[in-house]
């Protein structure tokens, strides 16, 4: 081999081992280009090595893919939760509220029975006063019925009897 072609040689090795860097140092930063490639003008073993730093490019880019659905599929499960919150939370307020009438509807039932209750009592009261008077008025008109009874009786005795005759 001479100089010239071992010269050569030694360039375009050089040259396909400085690309190969260059990318690999560009993957390293996290800012690169994922469906970039490194052309692979050869068969040699710097052909191959570009060939499977493409592969692994490949591999990180399906990867990367992959995280990122993720992502996107956790970011909507997040927002589905996120509103299932704010709905449970609306419906806990409403039932809150619901909760509040409610027991201020029960209040107000328990207020009412109440004088409703003292109501009864000042009824049953009145109408036991009322069937003691009635009792009372009862008796006397019965007591009076027997007087006047015994009035007309007499009366009527004495205007009927046959008149009183005397021993003779």
């Amino acid at each position: 081999m001479t100089y010239k072609y071992k010269w050569v040689a030694s360039v375009a090795i050089v040259r396909s081992a400085q690309t190969l860097n260059s990318r690999v140092k560009e993957m390293a930063t996290g800012a690169s280009d994922l469906t970039a490639r490194v052309t692979v003008d050869s068969s040699d073993e710097m052909g191959q090595l570009a060939g499977g730093i493409n592969a692994m490019i490949a591999k990180i880019q399906g990867i990367v893919g992959k995280a990122r659905e993720s992502s996107l599929q956790l970011l909507s499960i997040a927002s589905q939760i996120a509103a299932t919150a704010r709905t449970q939370e609306q419906t806990v307020n409403n039932l809150s509220a619901s909760t509040t009438e409610v027991a201020a509807s029960v209040r107000q039932v328990s207020a009412t029975s109440k004088d409703l209750s003292g109501t009864m009592n000042e009824v049953s009261h009145t109408a036991s006063h009322a069937a003691e008077l009635a009792t009372k008025g009862r008796d006397n008109t019965t007591k009076n019925s027997r007087g006047i009874h015994i009035a007309i009786t007499s009366r009527c005795q004495r205007h009927h009897a046959p008149p009183h005759r005397g021993r003779d």
